[in-house]
């Protein structure tokens, strides 16, 4: 009976993926007839015709078809594409729940280990993993050395955690002396503005540790990513969310503080 269970299993997920790789082929098509003439960064606002952006071509590994983004010539941002950009927002949650409907994500917990103790933490301390999905066992490694560590997911929930946050006002009336994220900022449709939310929720004093292979053009071959922070665009966007950027010694990770 287990196996029988397994094996059902796979099969829906199977059909799951199937039906995600049938409906972006037809955007794909439809997207092939309908190129953009003029190009706005979604990150300074620069506008000019397509043909003055480079195009990044490559293809998505979760069935999202042919992926084409393109850099502003201005801050250097890679951004795209342009479907994904434009999806509203409860379609783009849409994209996520389905996603891992059928796909699990890899086990990023050495990297999210190695990210939090950048912040020094203290015992006393409060701190908050964002984006911290279901996979890793960073939250349950910290707990088990003494630090009070949080996850705060939106999409891959974990009900089996004590220590996961889902609900966002909850998140709201809790203060952190630092929170950490691992590859997470390339997914942000607004990354300016979620920096902000996140700096409000940092005490005076605290600081954020952000991850991501993303800060140059890497892991391009899937749809989720919507930002490689090449350029000048991580400051520009740093300073609109009232923040500073701090290089570490690893180009991966960067520190974020508050503008005071």
């Amino acid at each position: 009976m287990y196996n029988r269970k397994i094996t059902l299993k796979k099969v829906i997920r199977k059909i799951k993926r199937l039906k995600i790789r049938g409906r972006w082929l037809v955007n794909e098509l439809f997207d092939s007839f309908n190129k953009p003439v003029n190009l706005q960064c979604p990150i300074c606002e620069f506008s000019d015709r397509a043909d003055n952006f480079t195009i990044y071509e490559t293809s998505c590994i979760f069935g999202g078809g042919k992926l084409i983004r393109h850099k502003c010539p201005k801050c250097g941002v890679i951004f795209g594409t342009q479907r994904m950009l434009a999806l509203l927002p409860e379609e783009l949650n849409k994209e996520y729940t389905e996603h891992y409907a059928c796909f699990d994500e890899g086990d990023s917990t050495e990297s999210e280990v190695r990210t939090f103790y950048y912040l020094n933490p203290k015992p006393e301390g409060i701190y908050l993993n964002f984006g911290c999905g279901k996979w890793s066992k960073s939250i349950e490694d910290a707990r088990y050395k003494g630090y009070q560590l949080f996850g705060f997911e939106p999409y891959a929930k974990d009900e089996k955690s004590d220590y996961i946050i889902n609900d966002v006002e909850l998140l709201k009336s809790m203060k952190f002396d630092g929170i950490i994220s691992n590859d997470v900022l390339e997914h942000l449709r607004y990354p300016e503005q979620t920096l902000s939310f996140m700096s409000s929720l940092l005490k005076d004093d605290g600081i954020m540790m952000h991850t991501t292979h993303c800060y140059n053009y890497a892991c391009e071959y899937t749809r989720f990513h919507l930002f490689f922070f090449t350029g000048d665009s991580l400051k520009i966007i740093a300073q609109k969310a009232g923040l500073k950027v701090e290089d570490t010694d690893r180009i991966d990770t960067k520190i974020f503080r508050k503008v005071v």
